[in-house]
């Protein structure tokens, strides 16, 4: 839901729901506060229940957001290597990934493919190519080789 005052401000309200416990977290932006799109973005994270989540856009995960546009530019060989080497994304005991539920495996080597021929130039392009949603940025994230733990944030969910 876009929201706009007569002076031209603005407020974006989105919903995700989670299938599993049918539980709702909303997202609000304020237009005056929003300086990026990929960095930090919400104004409030809103829901009943609180669980640790891998927040991509989270600024401490700057590096992630960076590594996953440059793993998803190679050719896809060397993308399907690297995420079957590197070492596995630690989660919280609550949000595991799994990769036969979180990674799309049967369709990541097509996504890839569209991922490569543009080779995005930052996260924010890697976002606007088709067919690249939450499992294919997962299988992205899960594997960036990072030199500490990637930041997890308590979110409402």
């Amino acid at each position: 839901m876009f929201f706009f005052t007569a002076g031209g401000d603005g407020s974006v309200v989105q919903q995700g729901m989670s299938d599993a416990n049918r539980m709702a977290r909303r997202y609000h932006w304020l237009s005056e506060h929003v300086t990026s799109f990929v960095d930090e973005p919400h104004q409030a994270v809103c829901c009943d229940t609180r669980v640790d989540t891998l927040n991509l856009v989270a600024h401490e995960n700057a590096a992630v957001r960076r590594g996953s546009a440059e793993l998803a530019s190679q050719p896809p060989d060397v993308t399907l290597r690297a995420i079957e080497k590197l070492p596995l994304l630690r989660m919280p005991a609550r949000h595991p990934l799994l990769p036969e539920l979180d990674v799309a495996s049967p369709y990541l080597e097509k996504v890839l493919l569209k991922t490569y021929e543009p080779a995005p130039e930052n996260f924010e392009s890697l976002l606007g190519i088709g067919g690249v949603g939450p499992k294919t940025l997962r299988a992205l994230a899960r594997r960036i080789p990072w030199t500490r733990s990637p930041t997890t944030r308590r979110s409402r969910f």
